[in-house]
This record gives structure tokens, C-alpha cells and sequence, in this order.
């Protein structure tokens, strides 16, 4: 079985037309284990949509819920719940999705069985349930892209032209697995350093 995860944040007025960079599949090598996953986008109106360049039918979406905080921007909790996808996205969330993503042409687009009230044009990911580690109960509590055993730091902050996306090893932010950047046309909260900018 495999696992698609999807990251939500909630900053209500980021526009549709946000700029997608960076989209590309990622690779984390050990010297035994190697996982490939690739990340995309979600958008959220008044119904939502997934955008992938790869088929989705069969896997599992969990969404990462960021709680941001109103004044500075910085990340306050990472709820995850599971969310079911079908074959009939709406054409309007799917040209949204399209707006927001000049850099990468999707060719498979599936609805959300469910209305998100908040969010923005955001991030999932793929790849192999071994990378997920769970709760006692079987639920999915954190990634492990590394296969270190230890759960891989998610953060997301804001430059004064954008929001920065980023996948570390550990809190340490000494390691980096991804980055993905959306340029915003209006002013943001600067919250991020200069580590959060550059590539893994």
C-alpha cells in the first residue's frame, strides 16, 4: 500500500494565482534504504482538488493541518486526518490549480469527498507506507523519509515575497529533504531565515 499526503495551511487570503516553484520529485539515499516520493499541490475553494503528475486512484490521502499562528506566522501544531479522493474534481478547482502551478503541467486531477472551509494551494506527497510513522491505534503521526526511526521536521514561514515549504531531519533544521517556494503578489509576515530559502 502506498500513501498520499497532503499539507494544508491556513492563511485564508492567500490569492489563487500563487506561483508554484520548484516542483520536482525528491530522493533521499542511505546506504541501505532509499524511498522515492514526489510532492505536488492540493487547492482548496469551494470544493477541493488534487493535481498530480503521477495516478492517485489507489492510494491513501492524509491531510497535514498547519496551525499558524495570526501574528507571527510560525507554526503552532500538525494535526493529520485522512480524507477520501474521487475521479470528478470541479473544473473551476481544477483551473485554479492550474493558475496556481504555471511551472508544472498536471495530468491527473481527482476531487476531495469533502468541503475544506480554509486553506490554500498546498502540498501532498507520495510514496511508500514505510516512510509514514504511526500512533499506537494505526493512525499516521509523522514522516520518516530518512528511515532514521525518527519523525522529519515540517515547517512552513514567509519571506517579504512569499511562503517557504520545508522538509528537515529533525527540529536542528541541519538537514534538509525539501523545499518549495510561492511567490505572493501582497505583503507577508517575514518570519523565515536564511537556512529556509535554500535548496536540500
Amino acid at each position: 500500500m502506498m500513501f498520499l499526503i497532503s499539507c494544508t495551511s491556513y492563511e485564508d487570503e492567500i490569492p489563487v494565482e500563487s506561483v508554484q516553484k520548484n516542483y520536482d520529485s525528491n530522493r533521499i539515499e542511505q546506504s541501505k534504504n532509499k524511498i522515492d516520493y514526489t510532492i505536488g499541490r492540493v487547492q482548496f475553494l469551494n470544493s477541493s482538488c488534487i493535481g498530480s503528475v503521477k495516478p492517485i486512484n489507489n492510494l491513501i490521502p492524509i491531510l497535514i493541518e498547519f496551525d499558524l499562528d495570526d501574528e507571527s506566522g510560525n507554526v503552532k501544531n500538525i494535526g493529520y486526518r485522512r480524507v477520501k479522493i474521487n475521479s470528478s474534481p470541479d473544473n473551476e478547482c481544477v483551473k485554479a490549480l492550474n493558475r496556481s502551478s504555471v511551472e508544472r503541467n498536471f495530468s491527473y486531477f481527482y476531487g476531495l469527498d469533502e468541503k475544506i472551509e480554509s486553506g490554500v494551494v498546498d502540498y501532498f506527497i507520495v510514496g511508500e507506507e514505510k516512510m509514514i510513522l504511526k500512533q499506537k491505534n494505526g493512525q499516521p503521526l509523522a514522516l520518516d523519509l530518512n528511515q532514521d526511526g525518527k519523525a522529519d521536521f515540517l515547517d512552513m514561514c514567509y519571506s517579504s515575497e512569499g511562503s517557504h515549504f520545508n522538509i528537515w531531519d529533525s527540529s536542528n533544521k541541519k538537514v534538509k529533504f525539501y523545499h518549495d517556494a510561492i511567490y505572493l503578489d501582497f505583503d507577508t509576515i517575514n518570519n523565515c531565515q536564511e537556512k529556509d530559502y535554500s535548496e536540500p
